[in-house]
C-alpha cells in the first residue's frame, strides 16, 4: 500500500504475519504492530484511520488460504509457509541461527526472485536475489536503497535457490532474529526477467506472453530507484505514472517508461 498524492511510507503486509504487522520497503525499521492500517475480511480490505486521507494504490498477490499455514522442514531451519503453487508465490517465515542455513519455501520450482526482510532487527537492508543477474547468489540488491547489485556472499551464501529451499548466509541469519521471505517463481500470471538497455527511444521488447498489471524495474548495474508502473494508475500508452519502492516520495509523472 502506498500513498500517491503525498509523501508516505510503503506498507508491506501479509496474512501469514497478520494484517496488523507492518514492514516498510523504504525503511530498515523492524516490524511494527498497527491495528489502524488495514482490515481484511474475506475478499474485502478496509483502509483504516492511518490511511484515511489522500489517494492510495494497493497491489495484492494471492498466497495460500488464511487457514493454509504450513510447517516446512525441507531446509536446515524449519520455516512457516503460505504458498500458491499456481501463481508462483510464497510467504516464508523463519528464525536465524547465527550460521549459514537453508529454508524451505514449498513452491516445488526453482525461484526467480527472493525478497528477504528482517522483522526483528533494525538497520538490516532488505536483500533481493534475482535469477536474471549472473551469479546473483553471490550478492544481492537492496530493496530499500538505489544502489546497484552488490557482491557479498554472506547474503545468500553464494548458493542459488533450489526447487525446495533458499540458502541464507549469516547476514540473513542473526541468532534468533525473525525474518520474512517473499519467494517468486515464473507462472502463467507472473514473470521475472532481465534485459540490457540499448539507449534508444524504443528500447528492448521482452516477450512475456501476458499483459502486465504491475511491473517492477530495477537497474542492476547502476544506482537507480525501484520503479513501479501499473495499468490501474496509468491506463494509456506510454505509461508515465511512477512510484519508487525505495522512497516515500509521492507519485511522479516521469518521462516515457513503458509501452
Amino acid at each position: 500500500i502506498k500513498r500517491r498524492d503525498a509523501v508516505g511510507d510503503w506498507y508491506q503486509i501479509d496474512g501469514l504475519r497478520g494484517y496488523d504487522k507492518i514492514l516498510k520497503s523504504n525503511s530498515t525499521a523492524a516490524e511494527a504492530t498497527d491495528a489502524n492500517v488495514l482490515g481484511v475480511s474475506g475478499t474485502t480490505c478496509t483502509l483504516k484511520s492511518t490511511l484515511a486521507n489522500g489517494t492510495y494504490v494497493i497491489s495484492a498477490t494471492k498466497a495460500g488460504l488464511s487457514s493454509a499455514r504450513q510447517t516446512n522442514t525441507d531446509g536446515s531451519v524449519t520455516s512457516t509457509v503460505s504458498r500458491n503453487v499456481l501463481s508462483g508465490f510464497a510467504i516464508v517465515l523463519y528464525n536465524g541461527t547465527g550460521a549459514n542455513a537453508t529454508v524451505g519455501h514449498g513452491l516445488g520450482a526453482a525461484l526467480k526472485m527472493v525478497v528477504a526482510m528482517s522483522r526483528s532487527v533494525a538497520s538490516k537492508n532488505h536483500c533481493v536475489y534475482h535469477a536474471g543477474i549472473t551469479n546473483s547468489q553471490n550478492g544481492g540488491i537492496y530493496q530499500n536503497l538505489t544502489s546497484a547489485w552488490n557482491s557479498d556472499p554472506i547474503i545468500f551464501n553464494n548458493t542459488a535457490p533450489t526447487s525446495t529451499t533458499v540458502a541464507i548466509g549469516t547476514y540473513l541469519s542473526p541468532s534468533a532474529a525473525a525474518y520474512l521471505l517473499y519467494c517468486y517463481t515464473d507462472s502463467a500470471i507472473q514473470k521475472s526477467f532481465s534485459y540490457s538497455g540499448n539507449g534508444v527511444a524504443d528500447g528492448p521488447n521482452p516477450y512475456l506472453g501476458m499483459k502486465c498489471g504491475r511491473t517492477l524495474v530495477k537497474n542492476a548495474s547502476a544506482s537507480e530507484g525501484w520503479e513501479i508502473i501499473d495499468s490501474t494508475r496509468d491506463q494509456t500508452n506510454v505509461t508515465k505514472a511512477l512510484l519508487e519502492l525505495n522512497t516515500t516520495s509521492a507519485e511522479n509523472i516521469a518521462s516515457d517508461q513503458l509501452d
